[in-house]
């Protein structure tokens, strides 16, 4: 008997050619080579696996094979109108860190003077540390005026003098503004060093409105200094919610190896010097 040639539609690919010339396959014909080979209703000929899924349809996730290469992984390639962020930076550390008792002593120092040298002196003596690291503040978020960082930093270097003193910038390398998240990089960056928080008396009034205040005292134990003006009382909401975790005085040598939230409240010889006092000077 007489078969009528089928005649299929272009595939997309030859659309820029026109219409399509190629000749019409036999209905007898189309199915010559199966099962070898089968006629794909949109793709005309095209060899597939039998018993397998179609790898240009169904494509399998990257994965390392034995005996091959390591697949390649999925790259951020940066083009037009779709850029790359910038690069991540890591802590650098004002120096070695590993296996040292380490206090870190955060401030403004709008400028340093010497009652900040007096509560860096004091908590390295009374507890037993290795270093004191002062970290200049890129901003307070509870402080309108921070003045220019460049100069408040060459300030800190200039009055921690002395061994165990050093100044860091880390804030302003990494972007940092609240204390938390400095802690949280320098405890992943050193995890084998016993950081101990350091404030004076001063602050404490106000700790509670730092962010995640409570989790600052639950991953270090801090050392209240002693400031002039400024006593330790059952009224402030740190003293109260961490009343349990205070340690005596007696026992600030072992503080950095107590597991926190601890802290204690060293006394000592009091600096009626203050930043505003220096700021307001004629």
């Amino acid at each position: 008997g007489a078969y009528r040639p089928l005649v299929l539609r272009p595939y997309r690919r030859h659309h820029h050619r026109g219409h399509c010339r190629r000749r019409g396959l036999h209905r007898r014909r189309r199915q010559r080579h199966c099962p070898s080979q089968r006629l794909h209703p949109v793709c005309r000929w095209r060899r597939v696996r039998l018993r397998r899924r179609d790898r240009h349809r169904h494509r399998t996730h990257s994965r390392p094979r034995a005996g091959w290469r390591r697949a390649a992984h999925n790259l951020q390639i940066c083009r037009s109108g779709h850029r790359a962020g910038p690069p991540l930076k890591r802590a650098r550390l004002p120096g070695p860190a590993r296996g040292l008792a380490i206090g870190l002593f955060g401030g403004s120092f709008n400028p340093a003077h010497e009652g900040h040298l007096l509560v860096a002196q004091t908590a390295l003596k009374r507890l037993k540390l290795d270093e004191v690291w002062w970290i200049v503040a890129r901003g307070n978020p509870l402080k309108s005026g921070h003045g220019e960082y460049a100069v408040r930093l060459d300030s800190a270097r200039a009055v921690a003098r002395g061994a165990g003193m050093k100044v860091t910038a880390i804030e302003n390398d990494l972007g940092l503004t609240y204390s938390i998240d400095t802690i949280r990089t320098l405890r992943k960056a050193a995890p084998e060093t016993r950081f101990v928080w350091l404030m004076g008396a001063d602050n404490l009034g106000s700790f509670h409105l730092w962010k995640s205040w409570d989790e600052i005292a639950r991953l270090l134990p801090i050392a209240v200094i002693a400031r002039p003006g400024a006593r330790i009382t059952k009224a402030s909401a740190f003293s109260r919610k961490f009343s349990a975790a205070r340690q005596p005085e007696a026992e600030a040598p072992k503080l950095s190896q107590t597991t926190a939230p601890a802290w204690v409240y060293i006394r000592t010889r009091e600096s009626a010097v203050s930043s505003t006092a220096l700021r307001n000077r004629p």
